[in-house]
């Protein structure tokens, strides 16, 4: 469910997210919003999700502790390293291995392999051409990005914040 209202939050203000990864105690995003208007997305994601999450489970108040952080990503070697990132956040926590990073299903990477449906509003197109033109190449040099550890994370991510959300300037 918190992926179908992000998406609804993303159509409605005209965001592109290129990548994205559901942990248990948080989640990161890297989107771009066209209209300086990051604030209004998350809160719409944010307050939305709560409010179906805390209808759902009986329940009142906060769901999501401290605000987002949102670090400004300019340069396209850049975006490469946070996307490797927030794909490899399970990897790097011990919950799978970099073999099958494919195989979990609460990251956007599996929907850039193929090994999973890509949401509509996944945009996975800028990401990939920062690799290779030809699109078949440009995937496998992807995924063999993707078995590197990447050092890390980028400025202002901790790997217990409650999200991250980079905006992208491509």
């Amino acid at each position: 469910m918190l992926l179908r209202f992000l998406g609804r939050a993303l159509q409605q203000h005209g965001a592109r997210l290129f990548a994205y990864c559901l942990m248990d105690n948080h989640y990161h995003l890297f989107l771009q919003t066209a209209d300086a208007n990051l604030d209004l997305v998350m809160r719409d994601f944010q307050g939305r999700y709560v409010q179906y999450f805390n209808l759902a489970h009986d329940r009142v108040g906060p769901l999501f502790q401290g605000r987002y952080q949102s670090p400004l990503v300019q340069v396209d070697a850049y975006a490469l390293q946070v996307t490797r990132y927030i794909h490899r956040n399970p990897v790097e926590a011990g919950l799978i291995a970099a073999a099958v990073l494919q195989e979990y299903r609460w990251s956007s990477y599996p929907s850039y392999t193929g090994h999973l449906p890509r949401w509509p509003w996944l945009d996975p197109e800028w990401i990939l051409t920062q690799f290779h033109q030809d699109a078949a190449q440009a995937l496998k040099l992807f995924v063999a990005f993707h078995q590197v550890p990447g050092g890390p994370g980028p400025p202002g991510t901790v790997a217990h914040t409650p999200s991250v959300a980079a905006p992208c300037v491509p």
